[in-house]
């Protein structure tokens, strides 16, 4: 596994601000169901590279496929915040597992 903090001109990507946001679209959608209308969105394309562009978002990698990710904000010299943080999977069967027991 290898982290990786984004370069801003990797906004500029569609296909990694599109994985990201599903990634993190897909976690959220079981860790929150029930709480929040159902099929709402975490988040988006646009606001993820918009992160990037920040330098806000760090990817856990494992060879080229991402398996996590954190947004992670400065505030000031001795504040940060974080949010965003997700892990995938292990795999369709273990999110099917997941979303069965918040049911």
């Amino acid at each position: 596994m290898e982290l990786d903090t984004l370069a801003p001109d990797h906004a500029a990507d569609p296909r990694l601000t599109e994985d990201i946001a599903g990634l993190i679209n897909k976690v959220y959608a079981v860790a929150e169901k029930g709480l929040w209308v159902e099929n709402a969105t975490r988040t988006t394309r646009d606001e993820i590279a918009e992160f990037i562009g920040a330098g806000e978002i760090t990817v856990a990698r494992d060879g080229d496929r991402i398996i996590g990710c954190i947004r992670m904000k400065h505030l000031d010299e001795h504040t940060s915040e974080f949010g965003m943080l997700v892990s995938a999977f292990r795999s369709e069967e273990h999110t099917s597992e997941l979303q069965s027991h918040h049911d």
